[in-house]
């Protein structure tokens, strides 16, 4: 026990000192200029475009301490940070993420602390899907029967996360009965709906369908043979063994005298020029002077074969 007491008065000067000089720098730390910005929007980088962000933290506050002159503190503006979160390498599913801050101009003059330093968001794929449109008769007026109106798409394509898809039940525009007339046409937003009528928030092309109601008595319509616009020609050693179109038949309603013209309805151009397998493809249909088709489109397969 001896060994302890010896020196026992440098020891205790030792000790005090470096206590406090342990005050003195936490002290100091404490009183340097801090300055904290607040609701500051969290910026996604790298996100892949298959995916997308369904829940999660998207604003932060960040600590700005001066490491010299306090002053400097009153120079930054909230648009000189800008916090942000690589999702470069993001998978689906709940995850926590480093919250980023690009450089600035004040760096060497202040410390800056993005707080909370992670974030936990909630990822999701995201993909796309066909769904016919449907109408949907509201207010006090006589029912409509299909065969009064039209529609310029039939079906329309819907993008979102695949939880919303899933959810996703069917396509509507709304048209009110009471505001309608005979040869009037206009265009009605398109909303995709849940099983309990909710509308959901995804992205629908086109997002608008123009509804035309059909003037009694003057317009004509036939059913006529689908003929496909075939563009271009296959590479060199193929050949095409055959082809179907479905439907191959659309019914063509329209003016009597542009009707009397008609024979067929042509497709969107169909191009043979990179085709090496048999394949199949959906094809608008564009009928010509005005007329209008039911449906709007048809699936055309091709099957091919190398020549010998």
């Amino acid at each position: 026990m001896n060994w302890l007491l010896r020196n026992w008065q440098q020891k205790t000067i030792a000790l005090l000192l470096s206590l406090m000089l342990w005050a003195v720098v936490k002290h100091s730390g404490q009183d340097q200029p801090r300055r904290t910005f607040t609701n500051l929007p969290l910026r996604e980088v790298g996100l892949p475009d298959d995916l997308r962000i369904v829940r999660g933290e998207t604003t932060v506050e960040v600590e700005a301490r001066a490491l010299g002159d306090p002053s400097i503190l009153e120079e930054i503006k909230t648009e000189d940070l800008k916090p942000q979160v690589d999702l470069t390498h993001a998978k689906p599913g709940e995850g926590l993420y480093d919250v980023i801050l690009p450089k600035t101009r004040f760096d060497t003059m202040v410390e800056f602390t993005p707080r909370p330093s992670k974030v936990r968001l909630v990822i999701e794929p995201y993909g796309e899907m066909r769904m016919p449109v449907t109408v949907e008769q509201i207010g006090d007026g006589p029912l409509l029967k299909s065969s009064d109106w039209t529609l310029s798409h039939e079906r329309v394509t819907v993008r979102g996360t695949a939880s919303l898809l899933q959810e996703a039940s069917r396509a509507v525009v709304r048209v009110d009965q009471t505001s309608i007339s005979p040869g009037q046409s206009f265009e009605l937003p398109v909303l995709v709906l849940d099983e309990s009528n909710r509308v959901l928030d995804v992205t629908v092309d086109p997002a608008r369908v123009r509804f035309t109601v059909m003037p009694k008595g003057l317009l004509t319509s036939a059913m006529l043979p689908v003929q496909v616009a075939w563009e271009g020609s296959l590479p060199p050693g193929y050949r095409i063994v055959d082809y179907s179109v479905e439907p191959v038949v659309v019914e063509v309603s329209g003016d009597p005298d542009r009707m009397r013209q008609v024979k067929t309805v042509e497709t969107e151009p169909f191009d043979l020029r990179s085709v090496q397998s048999n394949v199949s493809k959906t094809l608008a249909l564009r009928p010509v002077g005005g007329l209008t088709c039911k449906p709007t489109e048809v699936k055309v397969t091709l099957r091919i074969a190398r020549t010998r």
